[in-house]
């Protein structure tokens, strides 16, 4: 007699546990001290005794949320780097702290009275921390200006940012890469999260140009040639170099890319947060039929605007859902640092005053763990430890918070968008697992929630330290694969394993999620 569907999925699940645990043995040292393994499923457990395999640099943590269903803790207290997995923390904070609504205000002030439509004196920028302030926004900003009658800037530009206390920042000294978008610092006055793209054409040779708004004062070089053969991980074919003068910086990018590759934009943070968010103003105001005196188009100092009267204009922010969103789904790590900072309630704030209060909103929710350090908010960071049983518990609080919808809605859905867009996009009931994921040179992880139309809902969290990536990848996918195979799926008859009726084609698509989009 052929055995239930509950049954069949029990025995798949039990072959996704054992090719996870061979996968992982793969990239295990020898050398490594046994672990305890009471606390992992019987057919996990024979895998590891059979195959001789050790997992004590892995931490993984499965909990369920609605009651019965499977339980794992492996090493699950142990405090390792959470990488980008961090940024969970800090969003699901930020979003109960301030409020999905909350937003940030963007301020122009006049220095003195415009004459004829010409402003002698310094335009005062006044920032707020925006850690999604856009083009959008800096054009509407300026063009109520416009509307003003201000349509000459002469006395140059004085950026406000002291709402935030932060030391000089380095952009290179975490892995040398400088212009890495990844690598920019916080700023209260970040655009763009302080990109500036490059869009590349085929030759030969190749062309390059900065696509709009490209800031005064950057230009740039190409001098990149062109081969015949595969388009194969052709941005590390490219090399980009900054060279800086007075009033002027030189990015001259050099290499070889393959013909076949075709149009490609290419992401670099060759500017300081106030320079590109000069540079940029003083574009999208020459766009808007503006005009600037020459010997002032990009000059700019630091200063305060005044504590009176009432800016000449301003403009709202994103609200915070979604920038959260924007931070999750695509790992944004310099949104992420400065959104840390506006958890500060002092001013000017201080990354460790954000941090004194993301650990007191901790303990108030009975969620602080002593391994725990935040350093950035953002997990990249060598500094930066966490637990697997600490995010698994975070992810279970924030299941039953009002700010839940929000939260859910920033995760990357797999195989659909994000971080997770190009992950087992033909696995079955795959936009059913949302997760963050997380990466540094000898650290993976992956945290988040599997939530099926019926049977148990989950919170998980895995980290792994190994310095073989692609086989800390392919453990990843293993445990990825083991997940949904705990899901309920939809049979050709139209039925799910739990015996509700279903959709298969809305099953294996992206649209028949029935949790919040």
């Amino acid at each position: 007699m052929a055995g239930s569907p509950l049954s069949e999925v029990r025995r798949r699940v039990q072959g996704r546990l054992i090719a996870l645990i061979v996968t992982l043995a793969l990239i295990a040292p020898a050398a490594w001290p046994h672990p305890s393994t009471h606390s992992l499923p019987p057919s996990l457990a024979s895998a590891l005794t059979n195959s001789g395999l050790v997992l004590d640099r892995l931490s993984l943590s499965l909990q369920p949320l609605d009651g019965d269903g499977l339980r794992i803790e492996h090493d699950a207290e142990a405090s390792r780097p959470p990488a980008s997995v961090l940024k969970l923390l800090t969003t699901y904070a930020a979003l109960e702290l301030l409020g999905p609504a909350h937003t940030w205000t963007t301020e122009a002030w006049l220095s003195s009275p415009v004459h004829r439509g010409v402003l002698s004196s310094p335009l005062i920028i006044r920032a707020s921390g925006d850690p999604g302030l856009d083009e959008s926004e800096l054009r509407s900003l300026l063009q109520r200006l416009r509307t003003r009658g201000l349509n000459e800037l002469n006395g140059g530009l004085i950026l406000d940012r002291s709402v935030f206390d932060l030391p000089e920042f380095n952009p290179g000294s975490f892995d040398g890469q400088a212009l890495a978008p990844y690598n920019s610092g916080p700023d209260a006055l970040t655009f763009n999260a302080n990109v500036v793209t490059v869009q590349l054409r085929p030759g030969p040779p190749w062309r390059a140009a900065l696509v709009a708004p490209a800031p005064i004062g950057l230009d740039l070089i190409a001098r990149i040639a062109s081969r015949e053969g595969p388009c194969d991980e052709w941005r590390s074919g490219i090399e980009a170099t900054l060279f800086v003068r007075p009033n002027i910086h030189r990015l001259v990018l050099t290499g070889v890319m393959a013909s076949d590759c075709g149009e490609r934009d290419l992401h670099l943070s060759p500017l300081s947060a106030p320079d590109l968010f000069a540079g940029s103003l003083a574009a999208i105001w020459l766009e808007l039929g503006g005009r600037i005196d020459r010997r002032s188009r990009i000059k700019w100092s630091s200063g305060v605007a005044p504590t009176f009267g009432q800016p000449a204009a301003s403009v709202p922010s994103q609200a915070l859902a979604s920038i959260v969103r924007t931070i999750n789904k695509h790992s944004n790590n310099p949104m992420a640092r400065t959104l840390l900072l506006s958890l500060s309630t002092k001013r000017p704030a201080r990354v460790e005053d954000a941090e004194r209060r993301l650990h007191t909103w901790l303990e108030g929710r009975g969620l602080s763990t002593p391994e725990l350090v935040i350093d950035n908010g953002s997990g990249l960071s060598r500094q930066a430890r966490w637990s697997t049983a600490g995010a698994v518990r975070l992810l279970a609080a924030a299941r039953s918070s009002p700010v839940w919808p929000e939260f859910l809605s920033s995760l990357p859905i797999l195989g659909a968008d994000g971080t997770l867009a190009r992950r087992h996009r033909d696995a079955p009931g795959r936009t059913r697992l949302r997760a963050k994921t997380g990466s540094l040179d000898g650290v993976r992880t992956l945290a988040g929630y599997l939530l099926p139309e019926c049977g148990p809902a989950y919170a998980f969290a895995l980290f792994i330290e190994h310095p073989d990536m692609p086989a800390t990848r392919a453990a990843q996918d293993a445990f990825i694969a083991w997940l949904l195979d705990l899901a309920p799926t939809c049979g050709d008859e139209g039925r799910t394993n739990c015996g509700q009726t279903c959709d298969p084609g809305i099953d294996a698509g992206s649209s028949g999620r029935r949790f919040p989009p």
